[in-house]
């Protein structure tokens, strides 16, 4: 008797522990269903999955267009995914800071040099939570460039202004080395390759606006 009471008890231990352990099982893999469904969970551009925020910039830039020094201003309107990436659009204004030196219809002219640009932007960046990280953005679009000079007409025995103009297409890669300033501000020093296609500008070769810009950038945002 003693041992059947003993074997009724062991068996209820062993029911329990058998009970608990299914119980353990059961509860980790619905945690690991949940987590297994959670990681292959497709992610969406536009979902609810994403932390999203923008920004608005004023840049200026210093480069050289045929050997010349030009300043470039602007800004750039972005949406930034995931902190990862920004999406958006720009906007650049160029001139010469001295006059060129042309031959232009046959007289030597000084002319200056001004245009703008703007387009689509496209910006990646790398470790966006560090206080210091690289972005690389790049910018695609259309835009302008003109001067217009003073010539000399025999006839009249006086000078006439020559305008001159064209458009062109522009690709504009570069890299970016952000700091953290504040929550809501960051500073960008950067350099940019700008590629200028389509141009034709009586004086001008048609790779004189390809060149680098060294920028600074102040932007503003939810980041």
């Amino acid at each position: 008797m003693k041992t059947v009471k003993l074997i009724m008890s062991a068996m209820c231990v062993c029911t329990s522990i058998l009970a608990f352990a299914q119980d353990k099982i059961d509860s980790t893999s619905q945690y690991a269903v949940i987590e297994h469904a959670s990681n292959n969970e497709i992610k969406t551009l536009f979902g609810g999955n994403h932390t999203n925020g923008f920004y608005i910039s004023y840049d200026l830039g210093f480069g050289t267009i045929d050997k010349k020094q030009t300043v470039e201003t602007g800004g750039r309107l972005a949406w930034i995914i995931d902190h990862s990436i920004a999406i958006g659009f720009f906007g650049n204004g160029f001139v010469s800071a001295s006059d060129f030196n042309k031959i232009i219809d046959n007289v030597n002219s000084n002319v200056t040099l001004a245009g703008g640009y703007g387009g689509f932007l496209i910006e990646p960046i790398l470790f966006p939570k560090h206080p210091i990280h690289v972005s690389f953005p790049i910018e695609l679009g259309v835009g302008g460039a003109g001067y217009q000079s003073s010539l000399y007409n025999p006839k009249t025995y006086d000078y006439m202004d020559n305008p001159n103009g064209d458009a062109f297409m522009v690709v504009k890669p570069g890299v970016e080395f952000e700091m953290n300033m504040l929550k809501f501000f960051r500073l960008g020093l950067g350099m940019q390759y700008r590629y200028v296609y389509g141009l034709n500008l009586n004086g001008f070769n048609k790779n004189d606006l390809n060149g680098l810009t060294a920028s600074i950038a102040f932007k503003f945002g939810k980041f």
